[in-house]
């Protein structure tokens, strides 16, 4: 027996919550009615119900620039073992990531690529009884490019551009700008499948400005938004 009340009429005649969750697994519940002199009418037929309490998912953030993000969610009463499924929503290929944790959070043992996620978790007790799963988070990867060269005085007027590869980006966009006179762009490249770009023409004497955007385009056809993000704006002088 997990609990006994009474509840007396006519304030609430017919109807009892308990006071605290009850863990996740299978109940049965009858009631009986009691008159003024303590008279004990028959036992109701029992009726049976499941408690299948799905968990909140808490984090991470809508937009996250790690590639390790850790998934966090409140605990369910009773639950001995959380299943945690996440899913590269944006591009195909990818198996989705299934693992078992008995706490409350979790975090990936590898590094996600530039993308859209969706991660439910799913509590289970100790009878290997499962709760309803959590409704869907998603969230965007969106790790940023960071440039290697060229920064400060460059001898060189046609410069090698470079930055780290991001993960899951499968193409690159550079811009340049003078900053001076008209700012006027000089390099403007939409389309790179290498995370390194060689001017091929020379480029004057002077202080420029230059950015570069990671975008992963999605081969999902559910997935619709580009997933992208931009390096920090850097300089160099020519």
């Amino acid at each position: 027996t997990i609990t006994t009340a009474t509840v007396v009429a006519p304030a609430l005649p017919n109807q009892f919550i308990p006071t605290a969750d009850l863990p996740l697994g299978r109940y049965q519940v009858r009631v009986r009615a009691t008159d003024a002199a303590d008279q004990l009418g028959d036992w109701s037929s029992f009726v049976n119900f499941t408690v299948k309490t799905a968990p909140v998912v808490t984090a991470p953030a809508a937009s996250v620039t790690t590639l390790r993000p850790t998934v966090t969610w409140n605990p369910v009463a009773g639950a001995t073992s959380y299943q945690v499924i996440l899913t590269f929503f944006t591009d195909n290929g990818t198996p989705p990531i299934t693992t078992t944790v008995s706490g409350t959070s979790w975090t990936p043992t590898q590094d996600l690529k530039l993308g859209e996620y969706r991660v439910t978790v799913q509590a289970v007790n100790a009878n290997n009884e499962s709760g309803n799963v959590s409704t869907v988070r998603s969230f965007l990867v969106q790790k940023a490019p960071v440039s290697i060269q060229p920064i400060g005085r460059v001898p060189d007027t046609t410069p090698t551009f470079a930055w780290n590869a991001v993960l899951g980006a499968d193409r690159y966009e550079l811009v340049v700008s003078k900053k001076f006179g008209a700012l006027d762009v000089v390099v403007n490249q939409a389309n790179l499948t290498t995370n390194f770009y060689t001017q091929p023409s020379e480029l004057g004497l002077g202080r420029y400005t230059y950015r570069i955007r990671a975008v992963n385009t999605p081969s999902n056809s559910s997935a619709a938004q580009v997933v992208s993000n931009y390096s920090p704006v850097y300089e160099f002088v020519i």
